[in-house]
């Protein structure tokens, strides 16, 4: 550990050295087959889907067309993904397509995009959060940054999601908003923050706690501050999100859907709401040197703030009452028991085998908390109104994770800020009370144990509560990129490579990646159809039933697995033989005709082709 006498603790360029090496020790195990996942393939389902929209963008040129024909066949599926990760993706295959073509360069450029987010978010760590870190800790976060394994996932290997976006975007509107909080109005700064958070909640509606944590935080400022500028600072924020979220409504949807209702991707609801807040500010700005304004104090500030906070969430509830249900305010409520609840990042981690999650982003908001009031008693007048911020952040971001596991990612990064300056505080104390023969020794244990402290809930979590259990998708001797190899070679039969597939619900994305076939569900809950049909075929009591279905849908293929995480997926089922055991258990109907598979696949997959 590299120690200097002078202004820097600990040398950024360590800290530089050591984040460079997190990340190319992940490309490198990924590269080896020693990463979580094996190389060739992505993190999840979710990843291959992202690489078909991109595919179809970029064969179709159709910018606004997101309805994939070939799932949810014969009917299509219409996402609720959005463009900007889309963007990327295709601008980084795009330059690489000279050197490997267009689909493999797709492909790496996946498996590299989240690192490199990675470390753009750690670039921009020491200008985030300079208003109210210094150099010093601003370093410091970036190694605790890399230490928490809960941020580590949304940015891995091989996990091309727009979720490592999300985070980059989240630190972007953080730092322009600890801009706009302090001091005089700067104009530049608020409109900005507005279009950074526009351009979040384009990429995906779960942006929006933030932008209601700065529209709230930036209205208690106004109503405990007498200080004219927050009235204009609310005024030009909230502009500012409603001109940007109008320009990326328009560049997301084509004219004949622009007033469409949607509440999982920008839709006129959110431009609705911010348009809302936009007009209340403009009214208190246009109405502030009235007598009615200018004689009060902070009661009847809050009183007109409370009254437009109840008058635009009442016209809210009036026209768009589904909104306050949340993202799946439209889902088919009939996919949630068979399907939603068993979908990981919308679990909450408070059930045991997310539990490690939960564990360290609470240990590390409480100690935060408890350094930021301690701040607060000991220099009060030192960036206050940030550190209130942060603060509110950290209570707000760890209270939704508890009951969502995706929205852990932005506690995660919250957190380390007051982590960061406590660091940063205990180190500049030893520096001066600790002899110069033991200053490196001490200050490198310090280092290390903040680092090591992360890792701790995961190590107990190893030793003393998880149980073996068994995967839902990966636990497969063979790989699923095996065989759809197998599936891109003609039948014996002579009919054509392409065929509608019914397959295992997480399936379908990378089977339409990697082939030409047509399948019925996919992991998304806009395919409520699809995934309705799929459960119903592979629980049906009857064969006739299944048929039935399956003639319905103009199925003319059949994937099953012997994973047992396929037969638990069914287990809601009521009891009794099911299609699917008959699959497995070489009882199947005289109308299906079994494919020969490779013996390394036959071990993990059995495919029937439908004559009947």
């Amino acid at each position: 550990m590299e120690v200097n006498s002078g202004s820097s603790v600990i040398s950024k360029n360590i800290i530089s050295f050591l984040s460079i090496c997190v990340v190319l020790l992940s490309i490198a195990l990924y590269m080896q087959g020693r990463w979580y996942t094996q190389k060739g393939e992505l993190a999840d389902p979710d990843c291959y889907t992202r690489l078909n929209r991109v595919v179809q963008l970029h064969e179709s040129g159709k910018w606004y067309d997101s309805n994939n024909p070939r799932s949810n066949a014969p009917y299509g599926e219409n996402l609720h993904l959005t463009r900007p990760f889309d963007v990327l993706l295709l601008t980084g295959a795009s330059l690489a397509t000279p050197l490997a073509g267009f689909k493999d360069s797709l492909f790496w450029w996946g498996v590299l995009i989240s690192p490199f987010l990675l470390i753009a978010s750690l670039l921009i760590i020491p200008w985030t959060f300079r208003p109210i870190l210094s150099d010093d800790d601003s370093n410091l976060m970036r190694l605790l940054f890399i230490s928490q394994l809960g941020i580590l996932s949304y940015y891995s290997v091989a996990r091309p999601d727009h979720h490592s976006l999300l985070g980059f975007t989240f630190m972007v509107s953080i730092g322009l908003i600890l801009r706009v909080i302090p001091g005089s109005l700067n104009k530049t700064i608020c409109y900005m923050a507005g279009m950074a958070g526009a351009f979040s909640l384009w990429v995906h509606v779960e942006s929006l706690l933030l932008i209601f944590l700065i529209i709230l935080l930036l209205g208690l400022f106004w109503i405990f501050d007498d200080d004219d500028d927050f009235v204009r600072k609310n005024l030009h924020y909230t502009a500012a999100l409603f001109i940007f979220t109008g320009a990326a409504l328009i560049l997301e949807r084509p004219w004949h859907d622009l007033t469409k209702i949607e509440y999982d991707k920008i839709s006129l609801v959110h431009l609705f709401i911010l348009g809302l807040i936009s007009l209340f500010w403009s009214v208190v700005f246009s109405l502030r040197n009235s007598p009615v304004f200018s004689q009060q104090g902070r009661g009847w500030r809050f009183t007109i703030a409370f009254l437009g906070a109840v008058i635009v969430g009442l016209c809210v509830w009036l026209l768009f009452p589904a909104f306050f249900r949340g993202g799946y305010a439209d889902i088919d409520p009939r996919i949630v028991p068979i399907w939603l609840s068993k979908i990981e990042e919308v679990q909450s981690p408070l059930r045991l085998d997310f539990l490690r999650a939960l564990i360290q982003l609470l240990c590390s908001a409480m100690v935060g908390i408890a350094y930021i009031f301690f701040s607060f008693w000991k220099e009060p007048d030192k960036n206050m109104k940030g550190w209130i911020f942060i603060l509110s952040g950290i209570l707000l971001f760890a209270l939704p994770g508890i009951l969502e596991r995706r929205l852990l990612l932005y506690g995660n990064i919250i957190t380390v800020v007051p982590l960061a300056a406590l660091l940063g505080g205990i180190l500049r104390w030893e520096t001066r009370h600790v002899k110069p023969l033991f200053r490196t020794l001490i200050l490198s244990f310090t280092v290390i144990s903040f680092c090591a402290a992360f890792l701790l809930p995961d190590y107990i979590y190893e030793k003393m509560v998880v149980k073996e259990k068994v995967s839902m998708q990966n636990e497969r001797k063979a790989s699923l990129a095996d065989l759809c190899d197998e599936l891109n070679f003609p039948l014996n039969d002579g009919s054509a490579t392409k065929h509608r597939i019914l397959a295992f619900v997480f399936y379908g994305p990378e089977i339409l990646y990697r082939t030409d076939y047509e399948v019925i569900a996919t992991p998304h809950h806009r395919n409520a159809q699809g995934i309705l049909d799929t459960y119903r075929i592979m629980t049906a009591a009857s064969d006739e039933k299944a048929y039935a279905l399956i003639h319905r849908r103009g199925i003319d293929m059949i994937l099953v697995t012997k994973d047992p995480g396929e037969r638990e997926y069914y287990s809601s089922a009521p009891q009794g033989s099911i299609f699917y055991d008959h699959l497995k258990e070489e009882s199947y109907p005289a109308w299906l005709r079994p494919v020969e598979l490779p013996p390394i696949l036959s071990t993990s997959y059995r495919l029937f082709r439908v004559t009947g």
